[in-house]
């Protein structure tokens, strides 16, 4: 005999079957609002429920118009925000976190003098003074002489600058640069004292784990300066670059929260042949030989190749 799923009472007469289980006509109700069922209905986790309890419920909702998403394409963000597709064009994602630049997602877009956009959320990480600036620096440097890499930050001169500006000096697609120079006296009885000099300059506003990410790789180009035979920065070598932005990784994993996850899975993944290829060329010759090999052969200029 057929028992009610609801009541385990035996049935006798009309009942309903679903989900594989039997029910008596009046106990075959919606698991959400706890109403009879007598049309169509979900299955939501596991038991019955209305169309429009469980739209209401369980679909997701685009977090920008509120829609549901049942059977709609939709976009997601790094942080699983999700609109719907008819909103592609109308919100960019922030170049920084990746996160939609909304209004309703409380971030909101802003854009900088110089035609650089962030959201509201990076903005309140934003640095954007040079006393915070050289503070980070200060603590980069901490982080990179864990690693034997060690760095004075206190020469430095230190710039924060528009786009425009470091764009004029170094070319479209850079974030920072450094630059050097050397002063050299000679005295009258033979002597010679070098001065060496250096200038970094990085883009204000920046959220401070870009910042971070930036200054770790122009913090390592003062140190290959500083240590090893390469002394000519323009030259956008795979070797150096790529040991720049293995610095910068780093200090992230040291940092390790869930921006810096996010820097380093863009660290990992940049498809271009000089940062991105030296990247992966330096950490899998660190990953096989350890630090101090990679900093050895830095240093006596024997560049590692692919194998």
């Amino acid at each position: 005999m057929k028992r009610c799923e609801v009541c385990n009472k035996p049935i006798r007469g009309s009942y309903k079957k679903a989900l594989g289980n039997y029910y008596h006509l009046e106990h075959f109700k919606c698991s959400i609002c706890g109403k009879k069922i007598e049309g169509s209905f979900y299955k939501y986790q596991g038991e019955p429920a209305h169309a429009d309890c469980y739209e209401r419920k369980a679909v997701p909702k685009c977090d920008i118009c509120g829609e549901p998403l049942t059977g709609k394409r939709y976009i997601t963000d790094r942080w699983h925000n999700k609109i719907c597709a008819k909103h592609r064009n109308e919100y960019e994602k922030c170049p920084y976190c990746e996160s939609f630049m909304a209004h309703e997602l409380q971030t909101k877009k802003h854009e900088y003098p110089d035609g650089r956009a962030i959201c509201s959320k990076c903005k309140e990480k934003a640095v954007d003074d040079k006393d915070l600036a050289s503070l980070i620096f200060r603590e980069l440097s901490t982080i990179l002489s864990k690693y034997d890499i060690e760095v004075d930050p206190e020469p430095l001169n230190l710039r924060l600058v528009s786009k425009d500006t470091l764009e004029a000096q170094v070319g479209k697609g850079s974030r920072g640069s450094t630059e050097f120079n050397e002063v050299i006296r000679e005295s009258l009885i033979g002597g010679r004292d070098v001065r060496r000099n250096f200038t970094v300059s990085l883009f204000y506003g920046l959220p401070d784990f870009e910042f971070k990410t930036v200054g770790a790789h122009e913090l390592m180009h003062v140190w290959i300066y500083e240590n090893t035979p390469y002394k000519d920065p323009s030259r956008k070598e795979r070797f150096i670059e790529g040991s720049c932005d293995y610095a910068s990784y780093l200090v992230l994993k040291y940092i390790g929260n869930e921006f810096t996850e996010l820097k380093l899975r863009k660290i990992k993944e940049k498809p271009d042949e000089v940062y991105g290829e030296g990247f992966r060329l330096i950490k899998k010759y660190v990953d096989e030989k350890g630090i101090k090999s990679w900093l050895d052969r830095l240093k006596n200029g024997i560049k590692i190749k692919e194998e």
